[in-house]
């Protein structure tokens, strides 16, 4: 279950990290401080998406102990 869970979160990430990486670039033309992490933060997700998934699965977990806690 973890394993399918981790590839369809990598299937999402690295979309998702493109289309970032896009957007930053276009924003960074006019507001580098802004722009730059968002490429970086993107490149991140297209260029590691198994990494990426793992995190998220991770957030995923932690926020279920909190909902379970509360």
């Amino acid at each position: 279950m973890k394993e399918t869970v981790r590839r369809a979160l990598s299937t999402f990430a690295r979309p998702f990290g493109i289309g970032v990486a896009l957007f930053g670039a276009f924003v960074s033309t006019q507001s580098p401080p802004v722009g730059v992490p968002m490429v970086v933060f993107g490149a991140v997700f297209a260029l590691r998406p198994a990494v990426v998934g793992r995190t998220l699965e991770l957030v995923a977990d932690a926020v279920r102990l909190l909902v379970e806690a509360a």
